[in-house]
């Protein structure tokens, strides 16, 4: 059936549907939010308003048996209410959202994760903190409302410090992207970042990333670096590998560590590359099928290859953007500039002192001050340093090799076209075929430079004159 209602196929779809009633299967309240969602067609209104009247035909119904499996009937409930709900969000209808949500929580609903954010999104709350940051006031009717707090808690498990109504919602995912607390932290960073950092929060690994960047724009350099220092880097480090379950074998020198199998001959020296390339490809693939079919008949031998890696071996670790911030951060320090927090609403990117060329006194003392700053950092936060340094110089080595591949291809293209000049002046005493040009000219322009949004720092973009 829900085949079907992808492929808006929906009379198949109801023919299933009553295939399901004749043989006895009583839908959940999965089957009514397949239904809701091929209903709940965002191009035009008439379909959202059919959609909720099958839900309210749904939940009139006296048999009530679908809202009790399946996670309970607050679970049923989102499940029915969420296409509904998103439905309308796509159309920018936030008064039928926030209508929707409290028939949810009339009916015996509770907030969750999915429902929070929908209601976050539309009430946008990027633009009503943007405002009430504008007009100097602290907080908007989102806050008043509690919404934001409510949805903090409720994602990230939070205690906050002046809350008195947690949602007893807990989310069973610990490393999920929580896009709600992202926007959250994004919005409240120009101007209350420290306020975020007061209350207490359970971060996952990418909301550690964007408090760092948040923290970066409230003018804390040294904080953000020591929050990858403290954080994110330590967890990094302990993630790696998974604790093993059984205890390391013995060893003895009575037993071969070996199998006999695996002991092979002897062979004289393969002189020939092609001989050894062959020999090496060879035992690779003998060895690799030897492993997959070492215990064929245990179903949980390769669950248990993977249990010894962590699954979370990738994911506490700073991300690209954030490393590329730090690196331009470090420059900036190092050129003698300092960085200031960002006060503007909905302004973008770093504010990066100006300094003025009269004023020779305050340069100095600017000077002085980010010179001093860059040291601590260097000194404190070594990890951190480091991590940012081989960020770099691996793109550096990039650029470099795309660099030597781009001058060879354009010296033999300028090779190739002087050997075409020469043919066509001696005429068929020549070698050079214009196909061979033509080549050498389409293999120069498919050479691209790597990814370098943030890596082609400009001299001139940052400089103090600018």
């Amino acid at each position: 059936m829900s085949a079907y209602l992808r492929l808006k196929q929906k009379d198949r779809a109801k023919k299933v549907y009553e295939k399901m009633l004749e043989y006895d299967v009583h839908p959940t309240s999965i089957t009514f939010s397949l239904i809701l969602k091929s209903y709940g067609n965002p191009r035009s209104e008439g379909d959202i308003e059919r959609a909720e009247n099958f839900l309210s035909e749904v939940l009139a119904q006296e048999d009530q048996s679908w809202m009790n499996a399946l996670g309970g009937r607050a679970a049923a409930l989102q499940s029915v209410y969420g296409p509904v709900m998103t439905a309308w969000l796509k159309k920018v209808k936030p008064v039928e959202v926030e209508r929707l949500y409290n028939k949810m929580i009339e009916a015996g609903g509770r907030p969750t994760l999915g429902t929070l954010t929908l209601l976050w999104m539309s009430t946008d709350g990027r633009r009503c903190l943007t405002r009430s940051a504008k007009s100097g006031l602290r907080y908007t009717n989102l806050h008043r409302n509690n919404l934001l707090r409510r949805m903090l808690c409720s994602v990230t498990i939070l205690h906050l410090n002046d809350v008195h109504e947690v949602v007893s919602f807990v989310f069973p995912y610990p490393f999920t992207q929580t896009p709600c607390l992202l926007m959250a932290i994004t919005t409240l960073s120009p101007l209350h970042g420290r306020k975020v950092q007061k209350d207490g929060y359970v971060l996952d690994a990418h909301n550690w990333n964007h408090l760092c960047v948040a923290l970066l724009r409230a003018g804390q350099v040294e904080r953000a670096f020591a929050l990858i220092e403290q954080i994110i880097i330590p967890t990094q480090n302990r993630s790696r590998y998974a604790e093993p379950r059984e205890p390391p074998p013995i060893t003895t020198p009575f037993f071969s560590d070996v199998d006999p199998r695996l002991i092979l001959p002897s062979e004289g020296a393969l002189h020939n590359a092609r001989r050894r390339s062959g020999r090496v490809e060879y035992h690779s693939t003998k060895s690799k099928r030897r492993w997959e079919k070492q215990k064929p008949e245990d179903f949980a031998h390769p669950l248990h290859i993977l249990y010894q890696l962590s699954p979370a071996w990738n994911i506490w670790r700073p991300h690209n953007t954030v490393l590329q911030l730090l690196g331009l951060v470090l420059r900036h320090l190092r050129r003698g500039g300092i960085i200031k927090p960002i006060h503007k609403p909905g302004q973008k990117g770093l504010r990066l002192s100006i300094l003025e060329e009269n004023d020779t006194d305050v340069m100095t003392m600017r000077e002085q001050e980010a010179a001093e700053m860059y040291d601590r950092i260097v000194e404190n936060y070594p990890l951190t340093y480091k991590a940012v340094t081989n960020f770099f110089s691996g793109r550096n080595i990039l650029y470099t090799r795309y660099q030597a591949a781009r001058k060879t291809a354009g010296d033999k293209g300028e090779q190739n076209v002087e050997d075409k000049e020469k043919v066509e002046g001696k005429g068929e005493e020549g070698t050079m075929v214009d196909s061979d040009v033509d080549a050498s000219v389409r293999r120069t322009k498919r050479l691209r430079p790597p990814r370098r949004s943030h890596y082609g720092l400009k001299e001139k973009k940052y400089s103090r004159s600018t």
